[in-house]
């Protein structure tokens, strides 16, 4: 079971839920430190807390990024948003928070570690194993991101040689391009079913690292993924999964002329089938190219967020934010070197 560590013993003696008058303050990484904990009272306030969770992407209306009742009275964080993918260096004290994030955010960004993000507790995280700062991964001045903070960047609708297309279907629930979501949203207990189900939304704790609510791994999309993944709460497996289909109606951006579906090729036609974290980012928060594609090859980013390995991702060669627009992808647009049977040769776009 992954959780909040709310049954530490140790943590009685660090937790100051609000300004004190003996001078005492909030906790950030100034006084912080070694002090990093999570109790009850850092999410609910007991005085100001009602009946009622953030909606579900099912429920009519489908979800936003509100603080639910259950989060009312919570003093949280918000950030002062730098450009593309900059680093948070400041942030606004908000004594009861409107958005949930701003709850999450005054544990999981530099405003509790600064610089110096601590170790993924569980020892699971990739790269030098540390937590990331979910702060520059969030942030609606990113080239792509999660909607969390501010509606998505993308508008799901691809302008090609064969028309204008709307590929928003491949949303599901209630879900559209305008749409804002919580953090509770994928992080979750994984038995919980809905507003209707016996367990309580939120990242309490789950059997699914990092407390999310759906299997969500190197797989997911590729042979070994399942409609039940994460990514299939939201995002359906007919347009981009391992039982994708080419029939021109599963559309998405990464098509050839609208039609096309590549995601398709990738995930059931070649070779092993291509999981999501083989082009995207493995920590899926936000990143600094649309669509949250990663280089892979030649000069690969960083681990986590490019984490497959392989020689997997994008060629660091290619200028991506070029010709790739939706819809009109090519070859050369992901591979520097295009296969023909003649061997290798350099592409011309």
């Amino acid at each position: 079971m992954y959780g909040h560590p709310v049954k530490s013993t140790a943590a009685g003696a660090f937790h100051m839920p609000e300004r004190m008058g003996d001078g005492k303050v909030r906790e950030q990484a100034a006084n912080l430190g070694n002090n990093r904990h999570a109790q009850c009272t850092d999410c609910h306030n007991p005085h100001a807390v009602s009946a009622g969770v953030s909606p579900d992407i099912d429920d009519v209306g489908g979800t936003n990024n509100l603080a639910s009742n259950v989060l009312k009275g919570v003093w949280g964080v918000e950030p002062v948003w730098p450009g593309n993918w900059g680093q948070v260096i400041s942030f606004t004290e908000v004594d009861d928070i409107q958005y949930q994030y701003q709850l999450c955010l005054k544990c999981h960004s530099y405003y509790a570690f600064g610089t110096n993000p601590p170790m993924d507790p569980w020892g699971l995280m990739r790269g030098d194993g540390r937590l990331t700062d979910q702060s520059i991964e969030f942030n609606p001045n990113n080239e792509s991101y999660h909607p969390v903070v501010a509606p998505g960047k993308n508008d799901f609708i691809m302008s090609t040689t064969n028309g204008t297309f709307d590929y928003s279907g491949s949303l599901l629930g209630n879900l559209t391009p305008g749409s804002t979501l919580t953090c509770a949203d994928c992080h979750s207990d994984d038995a919980y079913t809905g507003a209707a189900g016996t367990v309580p939304k939120g990242p309490h704790g789950s059997n699914v690292w990092p407390i999310l609510r759906a299997p969500w791994n190197f797989d997911t999309s590729g042979s070994g993924s399942s409609q039940e993944d994460l990514c299939f709460k939201c995002h359906s497996p007919t347009t981009y999964g391992p039982d994708s289909v080419n029939d021109g109606t599963a559309r998405t951006g990464f098509s050839i002329d609208g039609t096309y579906n590549l995601h398709w090729v990738h995930s059931v036609v070649t070779f092993n089938s291509k999981p999501c974290v083989a082009c995207h980012a493995a920590v899926p928060h936000g990143w600094k190219r649309r669509a949250l594609l990663v280089f892979g090859r030649t000069a690969p980013d960083p681990s986590p967020y490019f984490g497959f390995g392989e020689n997997r991702g994008l060629d660091s060669r290619i200028a991506i934010g070029g010709p790739e627009k939706s819809g009109n992808w090519k070859c050369c647009n992901c591979h520097y070197y295009f296969i023909n049977f003649m061997g290798y040769t350099t592409p011309n776009c």
